[in-house]
């Protein structure tokens, strides 16, 4: 049986369902938000499903589909016979949770992409200063090597991850560089989305010469307008096949 201040506790943090967001997402969002907070600590014991369940205003599966993600997450333990309990929650964990959270919540994409350009484009300022003529030819060795792989949308991929990361890395800003790999699972399943896409393929071709040539100009402010416009383009296909229902956000597409 549950002590009374565990229960009170959790119900204080949880509250109701918001109309309109998806359950599962509701209790990994407010059992964050409780563990942030040390509202439960390592060791503390969760509400029984049934009292959860209560708590969320959710069906038992949705709570146990979120359970089952704070599980994987190493946010809690899950004891057969025992329930539920709060684990020692490494930073890393917080970090993983953004993956649960851009894989259960299509709308935290409109906020990936607009962190992307904030990034990227302050990268890009960087880069257009301080990028060697070694970094250049390594970039446009990789656009030269996508040029023949269009039709391919595994390899394209890979290459348009490796001179995104190329660019974000000649801005010598370690921070810059920690903040854009911290964001590096959800922008792959975004990619993984647009790059089924040929013309969207084609276009970033493109769009990679562009940058290319602001970063050989040197011009900081050419070199953010052309990967805000990039990302634009790809934000753009992205809300495309959002509304024409093509996501599915497998891994295996």
């Amino acid at each position: 049986m549950m002590k009374n201040d565990n229960i009170e506790k959790t119900q204080d943090i949880m509250g109701k369902v918001a109309l309109g967001i998806k359950a599962p997402e509701v209790v990994v969002n407010q059992l964050i938000k409780l563990i942030r907070s040390n509202k439960l600590v390592p060791g503390d014991k969760l509400p029984s499903e049934r009292e959860l369940c209560k708590i969320t205003e959710v069906s038992r599966p949705c709570l146990r589909e979120a359970l089952r993600a704070l599980q994987v997450m190493g946010i809690i333990d899950m004891r057969h016979g025992s329930g539920a309990f709060i684990k020692q929650v490494e930073p890393k964990a917080i970090l993983d949770y953004l993956d649960i959270a851009f894989m259960m919540d299509e709308l935290m994409y409109d906020d990936l992409f607009v962190a992307r350009k904030v990034l990227e484009m302050a990268a890009a300022r960087m880069a257009a200063q301080f990028i060697t003529d070694a970094q250049l030819l390594e970039i446009e060795q990789k656009i030269n090597m996508s040029v023949g792989e269009v039709e391919n949308a595994k390899v394209f991929m890979r290459l348009d991850c490796d001179i995104h990361n190329m660019i974000v890395h000649a801005s010598g800003n370690r921070i810059l560089q920690a903040f854009v790999q911290s964001l590096t699972k959800p922008n792959l399943y975004a990619r993984e989305i647009t790059i089924q896409d040929e013309d969207s393929r084609r276009q970033t071709l493109l769009d990679h010469k562009r940058i290319l040539k602001s970063l050989k100009a040197r011009d900081p402010e050419k070199a953010a307008d052309s990967i805000k416009v990039h990302l634009d383009n790809v934000e753009r296909t992205f809300n495309k096949m959002k509304t024409n229902r093509i996501i599915g956000f497998s891994r295996d597409a």
